[in-house]
C-alpha cells in the first residue's frame, strides 16, 4: 500500500479529535485562593512581627568616615582585619562609571552619575564656607536623566541640619561632591591630610569625613581617627570598577569584628555604595533620610580579609566570563538547531544535553572554575550538561516524554529552589546575580527566571499531555507554587507574577482546544492584580529595613523614575545583549514545523504559553530580550523533538526513540 502524502497526513492530523480537556472552575478558584490565602498569612505574620518589634534607640557617637579611591581588599591595609568587614558594590548609574560618580552616589544615597572629572578648585586654595560647585544645576539635570530618583547633595544637607559639628578634609578636588548640599554649596571643607584629621578628632569635632586619594593614604587616616567609630569605604576600585570595594567599621562602631551586610543587598557580606551615608547616620545617632534608599550596615557571620579578597576575585572573573558563556550558549544552541533543521532529528541524548545547558550554567558554581579561567568553566558546563542529559536519557530508557519532563523539572527545582533559599548558586553565576553590577544580590535573577519559566511550561505541558485530566490539579498547584516563589519573603521576584501567571494560565486554559478565549485573558489579568496587591500589602507592612525591592519601590516616591529606567534598560537590551542571538535558529526550526505545531493541540497550547512568556518577559523585565531568549533556550529542544515525532507519526512512520512511551505522541 502506498504511503500517504505528507499533505494528506497533515490534513488528517488536523482533523483528528483529541480528548477535550476542560479546566474546572474549582481548580482555578483553588489556585487563586491558595495564592491569596498564603499571601494574607504572610501579611498577618509581617504585621505581628512589626508590632512586636521595638525600635532600638540610636546611640550618639563621634564618627570618622574615610572615603578611599582605588581601594579593594587585595590592597587594603592589614589593620582593617580587626574591623567589621564587608564587600562594597561600587556600581552607580549608567555604564561609563567614574570616580565622581562614587562621590555623588555617597552624597545622594542613591545611584548617581556626574559629568566627568571636574577638578573644580585649585589644590593650593582653601575652600571658603560658601564655596559653590560650578555647573551644579547641569550636574543635577544630567543625573536626573538616569531616573534613579532622590536628590543630589542629600548627605551634605543632612549634615548641615543635624546640629552636630562636622568637617571634611581632602586632597582631591572632586571629592567635595560627596558633601555638597542640595544647592551645590560646600561647607566645612578644607585641604589636609592625616595630621589635619587627627587635629579635628582631638578638637572634638563630632563627624570627620576624609578622602584617601590612594590606598597608601588609608593606614595613616585610620590611625589619625583611632579611638572613635571609624568607617572606611571605597568610592572606586582598580581596573575600571570591575572589582568590589572595601567597607569596614572599627570595633568602636559596635558592629563587632566579623562580617557586614545591609538590607539593600540582603546577602552577606555585601553592601552597596548607597549604604555608606545611612551607616554613618546610624552609627552617629542621626535620623535616617527618607530620600536615601540605602540601609545601615548590620552584622553577619565571621569573615576574613583573605576570604573577601577571594570573593572579589571570583566576582571579577565571573563577570568577565559573562560574554564568553553567552557566546558559548549562542554557538551550542545554533549548531544544534541548524543540525535539527537539516537532519530533522538528533539523538535523544544530544537534545537532552542541550536542554540541560541552562541548569548546568548554575550548577558549575559548585566547583571553583573561575580560578582556572573561562575555558575551564565552559568545558565544565558542557560536561555537566552532557552528564545530566545522558543520565536522563539512559535512566528513563530513551522515553522522550519522561526524559524531557525530568530535565525540565530538575531545572525548575534547582533554579527556583536556590532562589527561594537565598540564591547561593545564582551569586556570581555567568547568567546569575553579579554583585559588581549590583542589579540584585539574592533571590531569583532575570535570566534564571527565564530558564525556569521555559522549563516549567515544558514540564506542565508534558504532564497534561501524558496524564490528561489526572494531571490537571497537580499542574494548577505547581503553577500556583511557582507564582508564590516571587513573593518578597521567598524568591523576591515580583516581576515573575505578571509574566508567569498569564503564561501558565494560557497553557492551562488552552490545553483542551489549543486556543485561549477573551474571558480567560480577563480572568488572568484579574489574578495578576490580586496577587500583586497581596504581595505589595505584605511587603509594605514589614519594617523598612527588611522590605524587598517591591516595598522599597512603592515607598520610595520615585515609582515613575523606576519605570522609566527599567523601560530604557529593556530597550537597550535589544541592541546590546549577546543572548539575543539565541533566538534566530531555534525559531527557524519552529517555522519549519509550523504546520505540525499549529495542528497538534498540545503543542499549539505549549507554543502559545511560550510565546506569552517570551513576549511579556522581554517587555516587562529590565533585562529585556535576555529573558525571552532564556525561555526559548530552555524549551526549544523538547518542542523541536516532539514536533518531529508528531510529523513522523502523521506520515505513518514509527516515532523512533519515543515509541517506548506508554502513551502515544498523538494523545
Amino acid at each position: 500500500m502506498a504511503p500517504k502524502s505528507p499533505s494528506t497526513s497533515h490534513r488528517r492530523l488536523a482533523r483528528m479529535p483529541e480528548p477535550h480537556l476542560r479546566v474546572p472552575r474549582w481548580y482555578l478558584a483553588f489556585a487563586v485562593a491558595a495564592v491569596v490565602g498564603i499571601s494574607v498569612l504572610l501579611v498577618a505574620s509581617a504585621g505581628a512581627e512589626q508590632k512586636g518589634s521595638r525600635a532600638v534607640p540610636r546611640q550618639r557617637r563621634a564618627v570618622a568616615l574615610i572615603l578611599a579611591d582605588q581601594l579593594d581588599w587585595s590592597s587594603a591595609p592589614s589593620s582593617l582585619e580587626a574591623f567589621a568587614k564587608g564587600e562594597l558594590s561600587l556600581h552607580s548609574a549608567g555604564s561609563a562609571i567614574q570616580e565622581v560618580d562614587g562621590f555623588l552616589t555617597v552624597g545622594k544615597g542613591r545611584r548617581a552619575q556626574g559629568l566627568g572629572p571636574l577638578t573644580t578648585v585649585t589644590r593650593a586654595t582653601n575652600i571658603s564656607p560658601t564655596y559653590k560647585i560650578p555647573d551644579w544645576k547641569r550636574i543635577v539635570s544630567h543625573d536626573a536623566a538616569h531616573h534613579y530618583g532622590g536628590k543630589l547633595g542629600a548627605f551634605g544637607t543632612a549634615l548641615q541640619r543635624s546640629g552636630r559639628t562636622w568637617r571634611f578634609i581632602t586632597q582631591d578636588p572632586d571629592s567635595v561632591l560627596a558633601i555638597a548640599d542640595e544647592t551645590g554649596t560646600v561647607r566645612h571643607a578644607s585641604w589636609g591630610n592625616a595630621s589635619n584629621v587627627h587635629a579635628a578628632v582631638l578638637s572634638g569635632v563630632d563627624i570627620v569625613i576624609a578622602n584617601a586619594s590612594s590606598p597608601a593614604d588609608v593606614p595613616g587616616l585610620v590611625q589619625a581617627a583611632a579611638g572613635r567609630c571609624t568607617l572606611v569605604a571605597s568610592v572606586s576600585s582598580p581596573l575600571g570598577f570591575t572589582h568590589l570595594g572595601v567597607f569596614a567599621a572599627s570595633p568602636e562602631c559596635g558592629l563587632g569584628q566579623g562580617g557586614l551586610f545591609s538590607f539593600s543587598t540582603r546577602q552577606p557580606p555585601f553592601l552597596a555604595l548607597i549604604d555608606v551615608a545611612p551607616t554613618l547616620f546610624d552609627r552617629a545617632g542621626l535620623a535616617p533620610q527618607h530620600t536615601m534608599i540605602g540601609q545601615p550596615a548590620r552584622r553577619s557571620g565571621s569573615v576574613t580579609m583573605e576570604q573577601l579578597a577571594a570573593e572579589d576575585l571570583r566576582a571579577h572573573r565571573t563577570l568577565a566570563a559573562h560574554d564568553d558563556f553567552a557566546w558559548f550558549f549562542v554557538g551550542a544552541t545554533s549548531i544544534a538547531a541548524a543540525l535539527m533543521f537539516l537532519l530533522r532529528r538528533l539523538p535523544l541524548v544530544v537534545m537532552a544535553a542541550v536542554a540541560a545547558l541552562p541548569v548546568s550554567s548554575f550548577l558549575i558554581m559548585t566547583v571553583h572554575w573561575w580560578s582556572r579561567g573561562s575555558l575551564f568553566g565552559l568545558l565544565t558546563c558542557a560536561l555537566m550538561a552532557a552528564a545530566i542529559g545522558s543520565a536522563a536519557a539512559l535512566a528513563l530508557r530513551n522515553r522522550p516524554t519522561r526524559c524531557f519532563a525530568a530535565i525540565a523539572a530538575f531545572t525548575v527545582a534547582v533554579l527556583i529552589g536556590d532562589g527561594v533559599l537565598g540564591g547561593t548558586l545564582e551569586l556570581d553565576a555567568p547568567f546569575g546575580n553579579s554583585p559588581t553590577i549590583a542589579g540584585r544580590f539574592d533571590g531569583i535573577g532575570n535570566v534564571a527566571f527565564g530558564f525556569s519559566m521555559g522549563a516549567a511550561l515544558v514540564a506542565c505541558a508534558l504532564a497534561l499531555h501524558y496524564w490528561k485530566r489526572r494531571a490537571l490539579p497537580w499542574v494548577v498547584i505547581a503553577c500556583a507554587g511557582f507564582a508564590l516563589a516571587g513573593a518578597p519573603a521567598l524568591g523576591d521576584k515580583v516581576g515573575l507574577v505578571p509574566v508567569w501567571i498569564p503564561a501558565a494560565g494560557v497553557l492551562i486554559a488552552s490545553s483542551g482546544a489549543g486556543r485561549i478565549r477573551l474571558k480567560w485573558v480577563l480572568i488572568l489579568a484579574g489574578i495578576v492584580l490580586v496577587v500583586l496587591g497581596c504581595f505589595a500589602v505584605y511587603d509594605l507592612t514589614r519594617e523598612s529595613t527588611t522590605q524587598s525591592h517591591l516595598g522599597r519601590w512603592l515607598s520610595s516616591g520615585d515609582t515613575l523614575d523606576t519605570v522609566r529606567r527599567k523601560a530604557t534598560s529593556m530597550v537597550q537590551s535589544f541592541k546590546s545583549e549577546p543572548t539575543r542571538f539565541l533566538l534566530p535558529l531555534p525559531l527557524l526550526v519552529f517555522l519549519r514545523d509550523w504546520r505540525i505545531l499549529t495542528s497538534t493541540v498540545w503543542l499549539r497550547s505549549l507554543c502559545l504559553a511560550l510565546a506569552t512568556a517570551m513576549i511579556l518577559g522581554s517587555l516587562l523585565e529590565d533585562s529585556g530580550i535576555a529573558v525571552g531568549a532564556a525561555v526559548l533556550t530552555a524549551s526549544w529542544p523538547a518542542v523541536a523533538w516532539f514536533a518531529d515525532s508528531e510529523r513522523r507519526a502523521a506520515m505513518g512512520h514509527q516515532p523512533g526513540p519515543s515509541s517506548g512511551d506508554p502513551v502515544s505522541l498523538q494523545g
